[in-house]
This record gives C-alpha cells, structure tokens and sequence, in this order.
C-alpha cells in the first residue's frame, strides 16, 4: 500500500508540475506522467494477483480446517462421536473373552463408500454358541444418548442367532454368520434431536425437494481423491456423501449450481466428483449415495464415448464438459476433483431402548 501511495502521490505533482509548467517542460511531464501510470497499473495488477492468491489459500484453509467454503460453522447442541474405520479402530476393541473375532476388513463393500475401497468391522465366528463382542471406548455420563449404526448380514441363508446392542456399547453377534458393522455414530442426546434425526443444512447449502424427498447440496472447489471426498461430506453430517443424480431435473439443477460459481465451473473441465462408480464390477455403475448401498444408475448422462475406462483404471464418475451440458465421464478415483456432497432428509428412524433416554437406530 505504501508503493501506491507514493505513486498517486508522483501522480498529483505531475499534475500540478504539467499546469505550471512551459510547453517543453509539460511534455516531458506528461511523457513522465505516462510512464509512472503505466507503473503503477503494473502494480496493482500485481496486488490484484496477490490479494486473489491470498483469498484462494483462504478459502482452502477454511475448507481443510472448517469445513465447508463461506459456511457458517453449525452448533449443533450435542456431541459426536462417529467412527467409519477408516484409519483404525476409534478405541473399539475385541473382547477378550469370546471365542469370535472383529476384524476390520474392506473383504467387503463397506457403508461410507459402498466399496472395498472403504472398511468396516467383520465378525469372524464359526457357531452360534459363541460370543463376538465388539466393545466401545467409555463415554462420558449424559442425560441422554442415541446410537445409529449400519450393519449387514451378507448371507443368503437361514442363519439362527441373536445380534444385540448394549450400553456401554456392545455389539454382540450370536447369529452363526458373520454380521458387518459400520458408521457408528454416538450422541449426546436423544435420537429425535434436531441434528440427528434429519441434518442441518449449512447457510450457504442448496435445497431442492422432489416429491417427499428433500436433499441439501454443498459445493465444494477443493480437490481431493474421490475417497477423501466421501470423508469430507461426511465431516458436515455423517449421512452425508457425494451427490447422486437420479433424474434429468436433479442434473439440470445441478448444472445451474454450477454454472453460477465461478470456481465450480472452471473445476468442472478437469471433473467433479459425483457418487458414481463401477469399482465392485466394470462396467455396472452405481451410486454409492447416503445409505451406503449401491444403488444402480436408471438416468445418466454420458458424454459420447464415454465411459471409456483409459488405462482400465477409471472406475469413478465426474462431471465434465462445460461446453457439452455438463455430461459425465470416468476418471481415476485416486485422482484430484473437485466435488459436490449431498445430505438427505430422512424421516424419523423406528427407535428402540431400555428406557426412553437411550435410543437405538440400526439401518441394515
């Protein structure tokens, strides 16, 4: 700033130096004038660059550290603790005391990516007669606790048992089968909890409602794998994922979103991650959505020729070509994207409990 001020400040003396002066003297200054203009808007280019450079590692701080760009951070009036085993156990461990195991394991499509590219807790058991227990680190004491876990009994057959749920939490498999765990998430509070039983949208979130089904959309120009991606929806609410666009009017209101911010539409020539993907089975794409269950696709939106699997290595889908409408292509899911997250309102889940200030909520 002091550069500036000194330039204007040449500026005016130039000025004022150009009426006093003789018809020789006014042209050098004027020549002068010229010169120290043309400086001077070489420097506030340049401060312009800066000024934008500094916002943008600005807004992936706040990104990184905060969560979404230009949102309001969210109070929510509990506590959270989520684990999606990703990077390890989150203090869950193994009873020492049963004959079955917990093995974290991506054998199997898990619940936060809905592929072996995420994990989730297995059972390893061989009777019924045996207990699995896989026990919780200690919360502290509270007026109030809701628990929301994802399981899956992968098996086709009748198999007899019991899978119980206790507090300090205990996941106990009796069922003769392995049974999968995943996403627990353990609040403070009761399950019907604004917060918990449906998701706060941030501020600066985009609302659309189809039918009975309303979903909020959260832009995100930061680039990350398609993985971490899934993991920094989920940071916002833990039902959250990358978007899945079902429809041609979803598409379309995703494309004006786009089409509106300027870092989302430069993003989208190099890609923007959706929730698409054929990693379980080349060539059967599906959306991994917010329930973790792969969905398969009954609307897309391709661009000619693709998908093209370059390289047999592309196996997640973006949004690309800005100039063709938007339309999808596969790119490396270990590739960086921007992305878009997706929340899902979910109507209130069929509770169950000892007493009325413990609530369970098992999606299977």
């Amino acid at each position: 700033m002091a550069c500036v001020s000194h330039i204007v400040g040449g500026l005016l003396f130039l000025a004022l130096s150009v009426n006093a002066a003789t018809p020789t003297d006014k042209c050098m200054s004027m020549h002068l004038f010229q010169a120290t203009y043309d400086t001077m808007r070489e420097k506030a280019e340049e401060m312009n660059n800066l000024v934008k450079q500094m916002k943008s590692n600005l807004d992936q701080s706040l990104e990184q550290e905060c969560g979404h760009l230009g949102n309001q951070a969210i109070s929510y009036p509990f506590g959270l603790k989520y684990c999606d085993f990703e990077t390890g156990m989150c203090g869950y461990t193994q009873s020492s005391q049963d004959r079955g195991d917990w093995v974290r394991q991506n054998s199997y499509p898990d619940h936060t990516t809905g592929t072996t590219l995420g994990y989730s807790m297995r059972s390893y058991r061989s009777s019924a007669s045996y207990y699995s227990r896989l026990v919780s680190p200690e919360f502290q004491p509270a007026s109030a606790y809701c628990v929301r876990f994802f399981y899956r009994n992968p098996s086709t057959s009748n198999y007899t048992g019991n899978f119980s749920v206790y507090i300090e939490i205990v996941f106990e498999d009796r069922i003769g089968y392995y049974v999968l765990i995943d996403d627990i998430m353990v609040y403070n509070a009761p399950c019907n909890t604004v917060g918990i039983k449906a998701p706060l949208c941030p501020s600066n979130s985009f609302k659309r409602t189809d039918g009975n089904t309303t979903k909020c959309y959260t832009l995100h120009p930061e680039k990350l794998t398609w993985k971490d991606a899934i993991k920094r929806c989920k940071k916002s609410w833990p039902l959250a994922s990358l978007v899945s666009i079902t429809s041609a009017a979803e598409s379309m209101f995703l494309t004006s979103l786009i089409v509106k911010n300027t870092e989302m539409r430069q993003a989208a020539a190099l890609g923007i991650w959706t929730s698409g993907n054929d990693i379980m089975k080349e060539g059967s794409y599906t959306w991994a959505g917010t329930n973790g269950d792969p969905t398969p696709f009954t609307y897309s939106n391709w661009h000619p020729g693709q998908p093209n699997n370059i390289g047999g290595v592309q196996d997640c889908v973006a949004i690309q070509y800005p100039t063709q409408d938007f339309q999808w292509g596969d790119e490396n899911c270990g590739d960086a994207h921007a992305f878009i997250c997706e929340a899902e309102y979910m109507s209130s889940p069929t509770l169950s409990g000892h007493t009325p200030n413990i609530g369970v909520s098992a999606i299977g």
